[in-house]
């Protein structure tokens, strides 16, 4: 799933299918987390929450692009395209100060040396 937006409120959309194996989970519990990271930086983030899952017509055309034509072959007719409104509680990061090198480095040197270093950055966000 790419997501499509992250509203003024905080809540991340996205269109996906009634066939996925997402909406066969979603239909069983509506907890979610969701990941993000920058690799290469090596920040990540990690944000739960709970899901509402709808068909509304107006929410599918507002985010509909050319990416979905590529998955639902019937277009914004399409009886299987789902709307996921991601309303998050908690996140928890993770932001290094340096590269990912410099991280590994200071991993490695931290294992071997018992030593605590400075890795960077790690903090939890409430709503």
């Amino acid at each position: 799933m790419s997501r499509q937006e992250v509203d003024e409120e905080g809540n991340i959309w996205y269109l996906f299918s009634s066939e996925s194996n997402t909406f066969q989970h979603l239909k069983v519990n509506p907890k979610v987390s969701i990941q993000f990271a920058h690799v290469s930086d090596y920040n990540f983030l990690s944000v739960n929450g709970e899901a509402e899952v709808s068909s509304d017509k107006e929410t599918i055309e507002k985010y509909w692009n050319k990416m979905m034509e590529g998955w639902f072959e019937k277009g914004k007719e399409d009886p299987r395209i789902r709307v996921l409104k991601f309303i998050p509680f908690e996140a928890k990061y993770w932001d290094n100060k340096t590269n990912k090198l410099a991280t590994v480095f200071k991993v490695a040197l931290s294992a071997i040396s018992g030593q605590s270093l400075d890795i960077g950055r790690e903090g939890k966000l409430d709503f």
